[in-house]
């Protein structure tokens, strides 16, 4: 899951609930951190009605690169398919890794269905 256990929390939170879910990108800039936010109208930005779940502050001790829309959120559907803002379907990656260790990197690739894995990397963080 997303750096630890947080991108699971989408499954459960969004499908149970029924309600869309957000992972935002803190600042723009996924090695800030990330807040995760029920976004009920998939406008990636969160409503005062709209709760956050869990919000991560990193400080930059890694960096975090996605593609695409990936690059700024993640968006989950009531159903817990990830959905682009306009509706389109979601996919794509996130690469991490620490400035420290040269040699490697993780990228955490999400499919359109949902699923998510991780594949290693043998780069460090170019």
């Amino acid at each position: 899951c997303l750096v630890g256990s947080e991108m699971c929390i989408r499954d459960s939170y969004s499908v149970v609930e029924q309600t869309g879910v957000t992972i935002k990108a803190l600042e723009g800039d996924w090695g800030n951190g990330w807040v995760i936010f029920q976004d009920r109208y998939r406008s990636i930005s969160r409503d005062n009605a709209e709760a956050i779940l869990i919000k991560r502050k990193l400080g930059n001790r890694v960096q975090i690169k996605g593609n695409g829309s990936m690059a700024r959120y993640i968006h989950f559907s009531a159903q817990g398919f990830p959905k682009q803002k306009s509706g389109a379907f979601q996919a794509g990656s996130l690469v991490v890794c620490s400035p420290r260790i040269e040699t490697q990197s993780s990228r955490l690739i999400l499919a359109s269905g949902g699923r998510l894995r991780m594949s290693a990397m043998k780069t460090g963080c170019t």
